[in-house]
Formats: structure tokens, sequence, C-alpha cells
């Protein structure tokens, strides 16, 4: 029983764990459920008994990185975009404004 609790519990943290290591070049859902050796169906099942999902997980990643860039780096607005996997700065500009209720400009400028 132990194991079972377990490991339902470390889903989340497996996912962002192995979504970090691939930043830059992030794992999407079935290389993720690959390397946690699970069916994709599986790991959303397990997610979703942690009340998640690996688009939450992903935009958690990719918002903490993009934090950590722009208060640590001097890094433009739109590299910071591409290193969190966005290929459109404009796009990249709104999801982090959903994230955040501020521009990447504004959060660089009172961080």
């Amino acid at each position: 029983m132990l194991r079972e609790i377990n490991r339902i519990e470390n889903t989340s943290a497996a996912v962002r764990r192995l979504l970090i290591q691939s930043a830059g070049n992030f794992l999407n859902i079935d290389e993720v459920a690959e390397k946690l050796h699970v069916s994709k169906s599986t790991l959303g099942r397990r997610l979703e008994s942690e009340s998640n999902s690996f688009r939450t997980i992903i935009d958690e990643v990719k918002n903490l990185l993009a934090q950590k860039y722009l208060t640590s780096t001097d890094l433009t607005v739109a590299d910071v975009a591409h290193l969190v996997d966005y290929t459109d700065t404009a796009s990249f500009r709104r999801a982090f404004l959903r994230w955040n209720k501020m521009t990447p400009a504004k959060f660089r400028e009172t961080n």
C-alpha cells in the first residue's frame, strides 16, 4: 500500500524533473511517458489522480524557468521566449501575462 501511495504522489514531481532536465528542448507527453515506463494514458490518469495535468505542469516549468531567466540574466524577452520553447515572442508574452498577471518586462522591472 505504501509503494502505491508513494508512486502516485511522485508522478507530478517526476514529470517536473524530466521537463526541467529537458529545458530548451522540452519533452512531449509521449516522451515523458516513455521515460517513466508507462503509457501516455496511464501517465494522464496518474496525473489526474493528483489533480494535475501534463499541460499544467509544462506551463508551470516554463513559467519558473522564464522567471529565473528574467531575474538572473540580461537576456532579451525574445531570447527567454525561445529558451522556454516559444517561437513567437507575442505568444510568450501572452502566456507570461496569464501566468503572472504582468508582462515579462514589468516582471523584470519589479524583481
